[in-house]
């Protein structure tokens, strides 16, 4: 039981303390039987020792003291608090932390894009089968990856994997596609953290990052296969009658997924810190403006608590300007992205049995265009209400670069009037 007198955040600090020195005298062999002896070695058994005579007389004088101060009790705390902080920053330093944020934007949040365009074409045959609830798929993330000269001690700290969910029996016209989809959305990648950065690395954090992959690889997933259809309709000739809408449909889902793409991961590090050098403003990728950010807030502290509290901003702020956190516009997205699978799937199938039905490509279009109105109206809406204002306005300024969902908004709420979408 905690005593009245201690508040509880100096309690957690207390924790705090206790549990860094555990990482220091015992985290260097993990539980594999793995040693980490350059890193343990140089702390282990030092981390209070430098100033254990300073602390320790700290304490003897509070306790000599006839009334308890928690206010001095506090301050002693915080002292001891901030030198054991300091150390173990120090150590996840020497561990490469930077070199493993690195790995991670690389792959889950598919920094190396080049990565997934190998993987994709991979993937796609694997998962037309059904597969079990737990199949690894390791072996061909780490054959794409030799692909495009990933180093092996990077990728062998990846595994990836399916995790599906029980379901339903499916009708046959619906299983194939179904399956696919769910199989893409079932992927799940794991990060082997080497010692120390487990600590960071923990499994809260790896569902956060799960999260935000399987959002960027269905967009990625998406521009990758209306990519593909227009290699496909070149080599067809167009397919012929009726061939005018298909054309016009891919290249409107096209540039709408390309824009999203862009509002994502377009731009540079070498872009923001010329733009910061120069203390301008400008709108940059989300992925590469956030990660910029955690790194500089990495390399300006030496507060252990600091930089865990930095890595769990950067997790929440990639999320919500991916809109994970806005049920509307992430439902709205996923129903634009499920349209273009859609399409996709029907015309790489009317290649293969020669025929195309127009009502369904009709139809199609349509759904689409509502759709494409719908998410422009539900983010407008978030902006209208001062609600993520500035990410919201960058991803319109994006997909309404040309002004035209703005100039046609009276004709698009008639068109999504009584709309929904199914979650």
């Amino acid at each position: 039981m905690l005593p009245a007198h201690i508040p509880l955040s100096v309690a957690e600090k207390i924790l705090f303390i206790g549990e860094c020195i555990l990482v220091f005298e015992h985290g260097a062999t993990r539980g594999n039987g793995e040693s980490r002896p350059s890193l343990a070695s140089s702390r282990s058994g030092q981390v209070l020792k430098k100033r254990e005579g300073e602390f320790r007389g700290l304490l003897r004088q509070l306790a000599a003291e006839p009334t308890f101060s928690v206010d001095k009790f506090s301050t002693a705390i915080e002292t001891i608090r901030n030198c054991v902080s300091e150390e173990l920053w120090k150590l996840v330093m020497e561990a490469d932390l930077l070199g493993e944020l690195l790995n991670l934007k690389a792959v889950f949040l598919l920094g190396r894009g080049e990565l997934f365009q190998a993987l994709i074409p991979m993937l796609t045959p694997f998962l037309l089968t059904p597969a079990g609830p737990q199949a690894n798929v390791t072996g061909l993330l780490h054959s794409a990856g030799r692909q495009v000269l990933m180093e092996d001690n990077v990728l062998e700290k990846f595994t990836l994997s399916l995790k599906m969910p029980p379901a339903p029996n499916a009708t046959t016209s619906t299983q194939t596609s179904g399956v696919l989809t769910e199989q893409w959305h079932a992927l799940r990648l794991a990060y082997n953290a080497c010692w120390p950065l487990d600590k960071l690395q923990t499994p809260a954090a790896q569902d956060r990052y799960n999260a935000i992959f399987s959002f960027l690889l269905d967009v990625r997933r998406a521009q990758h296969r209306l990519q593909q259809l227009w290699i496909i309709q070149r080599r067809a000739g167009g397919w012929g009658e009726g061939s005018c809408l298909r054309w016009t449909l891919r290249h409107h889902m096209a540039l709408l997924i390309d824009n999203i793409q862009y509002y994502l991961q377009a731009s540079t590090t070498e872009s923001l810190l010329f733009f910061s050098m120069l203390s301008i403003p400008c709108q940059v990728d989300v992925l590469e403006s956030q990660h910029w950010q955690l790194v500089r807030a990495v390399k300006e502290t030496r507060d252990y608590q600091k930089l865990e509290s930095a890595h769990h901003t950067f997790l929440a702020s990639v999320a919500a300007q991916c809109f994970l956190h806005s049920p509307v516009v992430a439902r709205a997205l996923h129903h634009l992205l499920s349209l273009v699978h859609q399409f996709c799937a029907h015309l790489e199938a009317s290649v293969a049995h020669g025929g195309t039905d127009e009502k369904t490509v009709e139809g199609l279009h349509e759904e689409f265009e509502r759709a494409a109105a719908l998410l422009f109206f539900h983010l407008s809406n978030l902006r209208l209400h001062g609600r993520e204002q500035q990410h919201t306005s960058q991803l319109i300024m994006r997909i309404d670069y040309n002004r035209y969902y703005s100039h046609h908004s009276g004709s698009f709420q008639r068109l999504t009037a009584g709309t929904s979408i199914e979650t």
